[in-house]
């Protein structure tokens, strides 16, 4: 669940959650990997949601590393899609297969996040690159976070993102409790212009309060993920 110091989190219709699987590729798998996620998209996604398939392009040491989503309108759609999922043979048969030998790709994480309340009304729209910040926030400093949070969305959107949001990982293991915030653009010459933007005045502030010794979060991790068309 959400950090105990969120006052006026409320779980409603109106809050997204997704579930994700990340994994790695084995070696030489490419092809035969984005295949099994097309296959797993046409599985899951008829229960519902939105599947997106992401290959991380830009993200440290976690070269090759996938990320399989599958976000929902709402607690309540999520879990009626769980139910038909887990009553479903065929979804169940390619899970077990998945966990093969012979799997092109080898499961790393599932988590569930949900979208935390910034106030910030996200940009609709859909982007081929997918950037995510990860971080810790400090305790008793939820709320702060979260006005930052909406700072950043609204920022990254004035200039070129969509679809920016703060989420949080629950049912996550000992990631449990960390947060995301993310946002969409078109290509990499809207990224570019975004990178750009991280540099103006308003820009560089921004970024000097994410990361003071003060502020409300620790940074963990950024990634840059390309997403691959399925269908």
């Amino acid at each position: 669940m959400p950090g105990d110091d969120l006052g006026r989190w409320r779980w409603g219709n109106e809050v997204r959650v997704s579930r994700a699987v990340t994994g790695q590729i084995k070696v030489g798998q490419m092809e035969a990997a984005v295949a099994t996620a097309a296959e797993a998209a046409s599985l899951v996604g008829r229960h519902g949601g939105e599947v997106r398939f992401f290959i991380a392009s830009a993200s440290g040491d976690q070269v090759n590393q996938t990320l399989f989503s599958t976000q929902y309108a709402s607690p309540v759609a999520m879990g009626a899609a769980f139910d038909a999922m887990h009553n479903d043979p065929e979804l169940q048969a390619f899970g077990l297969r998945m966990q093969g030998i012979l799997s092109p790709t080898v499961v790393m994480s599932t988590t569930m996040a949900i979208e935390l309340p910034t106030g910030h009304e996200p940009k609709p729209g859909r982007g081929s690159i997918l950037e995510v910040h990860a971080s810790k926030p400090r305790p008793g400093r939820m709320q702060e976070f979260l006005a930052q949070g909406k700072e950043i969305c609204e920022f990254v959107e004035a200039h070129g993102a969509v679809n920016a949001q703060v989420v949080q990982l629950t049912f996550a293991g000992t990631q449990s409790g960390i947060t995301a915030c993310g946002w969409e653009v078109e290509n990499w010459t809207a990224h570019a212009h975004l990178g750009q933007a991280w540099f103006s005045d308003a820009g560089v502030d921004l970024q000097a309060r994410a990361v003071a010794r003060d502020a409300p979060a620790v940074a963990l991790s950024s990634t840059l993920l390309n997403e691959v068309r399925l269908s």
